[in-house]
């Protein structure tokens, strides 16, 4: 068997990565779906900061993948992927106001602003570019 298909291939108990063992979370295959869900619902294009709160609690919630000896490709890019999940909903917390395409629902309008403006893009348009 050739080393790209015995890395995602699922891991025998007592390894690394097998259900209920350290790394557990390393065969999930639902955790990419789930971050890239829950980013594009709280810290998507429109946020508020209850929305942004809650998905901070999950992602810190979620175990990270197991990364070390013997991990998968998938398991790095997944334990990746929850780290920059984690960092981009503190960053965008702590951005309270309207920036760009990204809109606060809760941000207090500028004097200037112009509500026809307002993006009601789909993740399918966000995803299109």
């Amino acid at each position: 068997m050739s080393h790209a298909a015995s890395a995602d291939r699922p891991r025998d108990a007592g390894q690394p990565g097998a259900a209920g063992q350290p790394g557990a979370a390393e065969t999930d295959a639902g955790l990419r779906a789930r971050i890239q869900t829950l980013l594009w619902d709280a810290a998507g294009l429109q946020r508020d900061g209850a929305t942004l709160a809650a998905a901070a609690a999950t992602l810190a919630a979620l175990p990270r993948p197991h990364t070390g000896a013997g991990a998968s490709r998938r398991a790095v890019e997944d334990a990746n992927l929850l780290d920059l999940a984690r960092l981009l909903v503190a960053a965008a917390s702590a951005r309270t106001e309207s920036v760009g395409a990204h809109f606060r629902r809760d941000a207090v309008p500028a004097e200037n602003h112009d509500e026809s403006a307002d993006s009601s893009a789909t993740r399918e348009d966000a995803l299109a570019c």
